[in-house]
């Protein structure tokens, strides 16, 4: 099995588990009414959906180095202040120059995002089909 299938695995049960977990907090197995399924089902898959999405996102502009100065400061300063994060005695160039092309950022996790957001949008189809 390649990486990215197994990535995607990984991302789609990490998905399925958050999925299922929203709609069993929301009360999917005492449902009575298929409206109540189909809405429980829909809110959950879009929660998992919209975490997938918005953690890759966030991993995205971190890896444009948009978060490169708050990170620089942060450590700057607790080095001065501890000396567990060690002597801290870098330029902001060198800083930059260290932090540049070392994050993978893994496509799959986007994927599985918009999946659960797609599927999430057939529940809402299913759910407003049946209200009606």
């Amino acid at each position: 099995m390649k990486r990215s299938q197994r990535d995607l695995l990984i991302f789609a049960a990490i998905g399925a588990a958050v999925s299922f977990g929203i709609a069993a907090l929301r009360g999917l197995f005492k449902a009575e009414a298929a409206i109540d399924t189909w809405r429980i089902l829909c809110d959950g898959c879009f929660v998992a959906g919209v975490l997938l999405v918005g953690i890759y996102s966030l991993s995205w502009v971190g890896g444009q180095g948009l978060m490169n100065g708050l990170a620089f400061s942060v450590k700057t300063v607790l080095s001065l202040k501890w000396s567990v994060f060690g002597n801290f005695r870098e330029s902001y160039e060198e800083y930059k120059e260290r932090k540049k092309g070392k994050q993978r950022l893994p496509k799959e996790m986007l994927f599985a995002g918009l999946f659960f957001i797609a599927l999430s949008i057939v529940f809402l189809i299913l759910y407003i089909s049946v209200s009606k």
